[in-house]
């Protein structure tokens, strides 16, 4: 379903500016952080699965932290914080019961089978440990979804997750104009990762269309807006 080969390269071509413009995230980061502040001791070995450039290691620089990220010019950017593993969360490379804390934050969005990577991540806990798990859900970016699929049918925008499990937060941000969406979306390395993308060429007149519906059905006097729908799910084992 997704390219893992794109993933990696386009979050590791993300990797040098990403925090540059990845205001979202790091808020994400936080709030799923205060979640889970209270079971977090001196003693904690935390794994944060996609740690991307390192910022929980860096909000925590007392602790142990192994971090890993599926993104080598990402780990390269997390090891200012500390130990950096270049790996895949679904195919984690510890053996059983070797965390107290298994932090994610929105990365489960990109991994094909997202169920079985919370089993994966539950396996290197240790009895009692804290999953703590941030990613997007189904209403991410419906907007843009709408608008591309005004002219065609094909999935220009990767799918999300739907799920009961999670506790929700909607999030909405304004843009002057589609190009600004789209550049944003690529300088924090979150464009369409599906391996059945649309190749053909997205011509000058096929997003001038695109951004008149978009504009059409929600612009307002603030923007265009991006909506976000931030699951969190937090579990002890």
């Amino acid at each position: 379903m997704f390219d893992k080969k794109r993933i990696a390269e386009d979050f590791s071509a993300a990797a040098a500016e990403y925090d540059l413009h990845a205001d979202l995230q790091q808020r994400v980061l936080h709030n799923l952080l205060d979640k889970i502040r209270s079971s977090i001791s001196p003693a904690s070995h935390i794994l944060d699965a996609g740690c991307g450039t390192g910022g929980l290691a860096k909000l925590l620089p007392k602790h142990s932290i192994t971090q890993l990220d599926i993104a080598y010019n990402m780990c390269l950017s997390a090891k200012k914080y500390g130990n950096a593993i270049n790996a895949d969360v679904s195919i984690l490379p510890f053996a059983n019961n070797s965390f107290d804390i298994v932090f994610s934050s929105l990365v489960l969005q990109w991994v094909a089978d997202w169920q079985a990577a919370l089993t994966e991540m539950q396996r290197v806990l240790k009895p009692g440990g804290v999953l703590a798990v941030a990613t997007f859900g189904e209403g991410t970016l419906h907007e843009l979804k709408e608008s591309f699929a005004s002219i065609d049918e094909a999935r220009n925008v990767s799918p999300f997750i739907s799920s009961d499990l999670f506790e929700c937060e909607t999030i909405v941000e304004y843009y002057p104009n589609l190009e600004s969406i789209m550049v944003k979306l690529k300088a924090i390395g979150a464009r369409n990762k599906l391996s059945g993308r649309s190749k053909v060429l997205m011509t000058r007149n096929k997003m001038q269309k695109i951004e008149h519906y978009y504009k059409t059905h929600y612009g307002s006097s603030a923007g265009l807006p991006v909506t976000w729908e931030v699951l969190y799910f937090v579990k002890q084992i």
